[in-house]
């Protein structure tokens, strides 16, 4: 998608997704408490299964299209260690699913941003991974004052670092490199 109508609806996309995290982060505990109660308290476990489905998805696309080199293997798996090690560490699984969602918003934001900027270069990256931790710092102000959610500069890294590591996931898999 190019020119002023595919940018409209990339951005327009990225910017409705973000703003509809924002609108829900009031509901998110009760959300959350829902999902969990309706996954008999392995609300964890639904987390994870979502990662898994991700992967075999990712595995899937691997396998239909190609894995184009060494680089791009070791690279995504490089990648996905450090998502999975952020996984670990990270104790909260609402922080957890929070790394699914500004995971899908690194990927909504790389197709708005490669409408004007090459996915090559490193001027994508340097819009982009910014854009990605203010949004995770604007989240965490809305949380800050809402009555029953906190702010703190570990989520905004968590954010900000889901979207940096998808950014860098779409650069190792651009159509058309070399092998």
């Amino acid at each position: 998608m190019t020119g002023w109508v595919g940018r409209v609806v990339l951005w327009g996309l990225a910017a409705g997704y973000l703003t509809a995290n924002y609108l829900l982060l009031e509901e998110a505990p009760t959300i959350w408490r829902s999902m969990n109660r309706a996954a008999g308290g392995e609300g964890g476990a639904v987390i994870v299964g979502a990662y898994v489905v991700l992967a075999v998805v990712g595995v899937f696309a691997w396998w239909r299209f190609g894995v184009r080199s060494r680089l791009t293997i070791l690279g995504t798996l490089a990648l996905a260690g450090a998502f999975a090690l952020m996984f670990w560490v990270e104790q909260r699984p609402g922080e957890k699913f929070h790394m699914l969602q500004y995971g899908a918003f690194g990927a909504l934001l790389f197709a708005a941003l490669r409408v004007d900027l090459d996915p090559r270069g490193i001027a994508l990256y340097a819009v982009g991974v910014p854009i990605g931790v203010a949004a995770g710092l604007t989240d965490e102000l809305i949380q800050d004052a809402l009555p029953n959610r906190v702010f703190t500069v570990h989520d905004v890294f968590v954010n900000g670092g889901s979207v940096a590591l998808v950014l860098a996931l779409g650069r190792l898999h651009l159509p058309g490199r070399a092998e």
